[in-house]
């Protein structure tokens, strides 16, 4: 009997250690598995990387898209991603001034720096375009799902690069900054959110810019901006604002946008509102805020204007 018991104990405890063998072994494999996919991963995206280094504009513009890819596929690389892409628009570039007959340098030692600036105008659409997908929730806008190729709120440096199409519709954005930056065409911002700081200072828009109905969780900078036309419309600034530019028209066109009178103390002494608008108190901020934000808040408006100032707004 004793015998038996023994013997009954061995198997088990023989049984456990298989299994505790086995979990070891499979769990080493999991994580072998799991590093071997980083290091892909992490080759992948610096081949990209490299790439997009070529004298050709395809070979940079096939890296573009390797790139995107990377950032589609794994999370963690997201943002990493963008870094690269928005570091790519930083670079060093002149917009073509002059026309050039398409294929007329196509000879291997024929060189040509208008056409030259035309390929790589298109690959820095093919960047801008890429940013402009993954940015965007599409059908999220609207209280739906995101759409899958939405990759969440993002920090865009765009400091002091040079771009042609932007258009930030009905997303959500970390942070933005387009200090220093020229945008070619219009920049579009609309129906978004920025979470943290945006940067204008020094930016030049060829074309002018519209920002409608953004909210600033954070600082909002505009310092220096050239005196092309800015637009605010229906926005939200809840923190420290600098709008005065030296220009002639004194800053951005404002229409229906509120300003937290109650913000931090250094946001309320330091900032700076576009020559010749004040901030008038309004009761009842529902309609121009987004719902759930706390605080008093003022309406951006003329100095000599002589209306009471109202939360009513135009569609």
């Amino acid at each position: 009997m004793q015998t038996e018991a023994i013997r009954t104990g061995l198997t088990v405890a023989a049984t456990i250690g298989g299994a505790l063998v086995l979990f070891v072994t499979v769990r080493r494999q999991w994580h072998a598995e799991i590093d071997s996919r980083q290091q892909q991963i992490t080759e992948q995206y610096s081949k990209a990387v490299e790439h997009l280094a070529s004298d050709q504009a395809p070979a940079r513009i096939v890296a573009l898209h390797m790139l995107e890819r990377i950032g589609q596929d794994n999370l963690e690389y997201r943002q990493r991603v963008a870094d690269a892409l928005c570091g790519y628009l930083r670079m060093p570039y002149y917009p073509p001034v002059t026309q050039c007959i398409p294929g007329h340098n196509d000879g291997p030692d024929q060189k040509c720096a208008a056409c030259d600036s035309l390929r790589e105008e298109q690959v820095r659409r093919t960047v801008e375009q890429i940013l402009n997908t993954h940015v965007s929730p599409g059908n999220g806008s609207k209280g739906k799902a995101p759409a899958s190729t939405y990759w969440g709120p993002l920090h865009l440096n765009l400091s002091g690069a040079v771009f042609y199409d932007f258009a930030f519709v009905g997303t959500q954005i970390a942070s933005l900054n387009l200090a220093n930056a020229r945008a070619i065409n219009r920049l579009h911002i609309e129906h978004t959110h920025i979470a943290g700081n945006a940067d204008f200072t020094g930016a030049k828009f060829d074309a002018g810019a519209i920002l409608f109905d953004v909210t600033f969780h954070r600082d909002l900078r505009m310092r220096d901006v050239d005196d092309s036309e800015v637009f605010l419309v229906r926005c939200t600034i809840g923190d420290f604002c600098e709008l005065r530019t030296p220009g002639k028209t004194g800053g951005p066109y404002v229409q229906d946008c509120l300003i937290r009178i109650d913000a931090s103390d250094f946001a309320v002494r330091h900032r700076k509102l576009p020559r010749g608008y004040t901030i008038k108190e309004v009761e009842s901020p529902e309609g121009l805020t987004t719902p759930g934000q706390k605080g008093k808040w003022g309406l951006l408006d003329k100095a000599d204007s002589k209306e009471k100032a109202s939360p009513k707004t135009s569609s």
